[in-house]
């Protein structure tokens, strides 16, 4: 009996083997599209083994690396694992792109203020008021702001908002 093993064009190319000529966007694309659709399938844990794959390899000239860290750090979330989430969280909003950096600051924000670690968090809903794109979510922002500046005795600041 004779067994045969079949690896997904993203494990050869990852590994060096095959004689493949793709594109640079149709490589990101292998390895980005079976992580976003084990997102979309819920199953977390392979999405997180599979996003970690893609930032590590396209950290710097991925097109979807913005994106790859939100749903990154969402698996982990959904996986209730917050400590790893709140870093990719960080790092989508720091991305050069990305869709869902809004959401990412809210998470954030919110995390350090629930902390007590009011400095980050007023880092955090400063950056959620300039990304947010409606008044729910600059209205938040602008609380989050009042709030934390006022435990932080910036009572200046805290009258601004």
């Amino acid at each position: 009996m004779e067994t045969t093993t079949t690896k997904s064009s993203s494990s050869l190319l990852l590994h060096g083997e095959g004689n493949f000529d793709y594109s640079d966007d149709e490589k990101e694309n292998l390895f980005y599209g079976p992580a976003l659709q084990a997102y979309l399938d819920t199953n977390y844990e392979q999405a997180v083994e599979k996003f970690s794959v893609y930032i590590d390899n396209f950290t710097q000239s991925g097109k979807h690396i913005g994106d790859a860290y939100y749903y990154l750090g969402d698996s982990y979330l959904q996986l209730n694992d917050t400590l790893s989430a709140i870093p990719r969280f960080e790092s989508a909003i720091k991305a050069s792109s990305g869709s869902y950096k809004e959401y990412a600051a809210s998470r954030v924000s919110h995390y350090y203020y629930h902390l007590s670690s009011y400095s980050r968090a007023l880092e955090y809903y400063q950056v959620l008021e300039q990304l947010g794109s409606t008044p729910t979510s600059i209205n938040t922002a602008r609380l989050g702001i009042m709030r934390s500046a006022f435990f932080l005795d910036n009572y200046e600041l805290s009258k601004e908002y």
